[in-house]
C-alpha cells in the first residue's frame, strides 16, 4: 500500500531522569517507560505558552504517536507525608505537638514510598494536526515564551535536550517498533488501514492499560478522559501472513491515536 507523505510535527526529548506515573500505585510509585497522552498534551500546552493558543489547540482535531526508551530503572526509596490528624498523633503522640527526639519536625506522619525513575529517556513525540495547528505549534516552539520551564512529566526531571521539525511520513511495511509506544485500541485510532490494524492489535500480546488523555475542572477536581491501549516494543506480528502497512518515519512506525473526534466524553479542556 502506498499514498502520499504527510506532514506532522516531531519533537524529539531528552532528560537526565523521568518518572510517568502509574495511578493508583501508593506505596511503590511505578512508572511507565513512556508518558501518557495526557503529559504530552500538558507538555505541548507549556509550549504554547498562553490561554488563547491553547485552547486554539485544545479544541481542534489532532492524533498524537509516541515512541521512546531508557537507559535504565532505578529505585529509589524516601518518604511521603500523610497530613491526616491520625496520622500526626501516631509519630508526635499529640495534635499540638512537632518535636521529635528534640528537634522540630513537619507535621504529619510519614510512609516509606520506593520510586521508580527513568534512567536517560529519550522520547520522539509525533503531531499529527492541521497545517494551521502545526504552524502554531512551530512558532511557539522558536519563541520559547513558555509557561514554565521545559520539563515532561515531574518539574525536576528537567530537559537536557529538545529537537522539533517538520517531517514528512509515508505509508510502508511495519516490522518492528523501534522503542515502546502506544498501540490505541481501533476505536480511536489513526492509522491508513483500520482493518488490517484491528486483526494487528488483537494479535499483539502486550499489557493493556487507560492512558488518560484530556480532562475537565468538575467542582475543583480534574477528571480525565482515557483511551484504551496495549503497551507494545518490539516486533510487529503478521497480518494475514502480510506485515502491516503503517505510517513511517524512517523505518520507524507510527501507530497514531486521536485524541478527539472518536466518541471521546469530554469535547476539551477547561472548567465547568
Amino acid at each position: 500500500m502506498e499514498g502520499p507523505e504527510v506532514r506532522v510535527l516531531k519533537i524529539h526529548v531528552e532528560a537526565p531522569s523521568a518518572h510517568f506515573s502509574v495511578p493508583y500505585t501508593i506505596f511503590e510509585r511505578k512508572t511507565y517507560p513512556i508518558p501518557m497522552f495526557s503529559t504530552i498534551i500538558g507538555f505541548l500546552c507549556n509550549i504554547l505558552g498562553n490561554r488563547e493558543k491553547i485552547d486554539r489547540f485544545i479544541c481542534s482535531e489532532f492524533s498524537i504517536a509516541v515512541v521512546g526508551d531508557h537507559k535504565g530503572i532505578l529505585d529509589e526509596y524516601t518518604w511521603y507525608r500523610n497530613l491526616s490528624k491520625e496520622a500526626h498523633k501516631e509519630k508526635y503522640f499529640a495534635l499540638e505537638n512537632r518535636v521529635l527526639e528534640g528537634e522540630v519536625e513537619h507535621p504529619g506522619g510519614q510512609i516509606p514510598v520506593r520510586i521508580q525513575t527513568l534512567l536517560e529517556p529519550a522520547i520522539d513525540v509525533f503531531v499529527k494536526a492541521s497545517d494551521e495547528t502545526l504552524t502554531l505549534f512551530y512558532e511557539s516552539f522558536q519563541k520559547m515564551d513558555t509557561i514554565s520551564h521545559l520539563h515532561i512529566g515531574r518539574a525536576e526531571d528537567v530537559l537536557s535536550d529538545l529537537r522539533v521539525e517538520f517531517v514528512e511520513v509515508k505509508i510502508g511495511k511495519a516490522f518492528s517498533v523501534n522503542g515502546y509506544t502506544w498501540l490505541p485500541t481501533p476505536i480511536c485510532a489513526d492509522v491508513p488501514s483500520l482493518e488490517k490494524y484491528e486483526k494487528l492489535y488483537q494479535n499483539v500480546i502486550a499489557s493493556v492499560h487507560r492512558v488518560s488523555t484530556l480532562y475537565k475542572v468538575i467542582s475543583g477536581k480534574r477528571i480525565f478522559s482515557f483511551v484504551q491501549a496495549k503497551l507494545h516494543k518490539g516486533a510487529l506480528p503478521l497480518v494475514d501472513y502480510e506485515t502491516i502497512d503503517a505510517f513511517l518515519c524512517e523505518e520507524t512506525p507510527l501507530f497514531f491515536t486521536k485524541i478527539k473526534g472518536w466518541g471521546d466524553r469530554f469535547a476539551g479542556a477547561g472548567e465547568e
